[in-house]
């Protein structure tokens, strides 16, 4: 089953939203804890339901060469004008079908998809079916 596409219409009013001083705060705290967590790269490292791209820019300063996946088209818009430049890749995907080969990333990251994903576990699964053995997953 593949999950709706809730940003779609709403992207440029989150991106807004997320802009609030409190929000993106709260957004910069977790991705410094999660980039904390992961480590410094070098390496291929996937945010799934990468939004805006705001974890991507943050993920290249780290070391690492991200790539980005979000099913909502607008979200994917907004993450080209922001990472578009350093990203590896940007995918329109659903989290519990990933269109990359077993083992194709060194790391995988995800922050706050888990109210946007109607079968975490599987979208979990897939994170683990992309991950390279040894590699890690970290999710916020």
């Amino acid at each position: 089953m593949v999950s709706p596409a809730r940003y779609d219409g709403l992207a440029d009013w989150y991106e807004t939203w997320s802009e609030r001083p409190a929000v993106a705060g709260f957004s910069s705290e977790a991705a410094a804890a999660l980039v904390r967590l992961l480590g410094p790269g070098p390496g291929r490292c996937l945010d799934v339901g990468c939004g805006g791209g705001r974890l991507l820019v943050a993920l290249s300063e780290a070391g690492w060469t991200p790539s980005g996946t979000d099913l909502s088209e607008d979200q994917l818009r907004v993450a080209g004008r922001r990472a578009g430049g350093i990203a590896e890749a940007l995918v329109q995907a659903d989290a519990v079908a990933l269109p990359f080969a077993d083992g194709a990333f060194d790391a995988v990251v995800s922050t706050f998809t888990h109210t946007d994903l109607d079968d975490p576990g599987r979208a979990f699964g897939e994170c683990a079916r992309v991950l390279r053995g040894g590699g890690a997953f970290v999710y916020a």
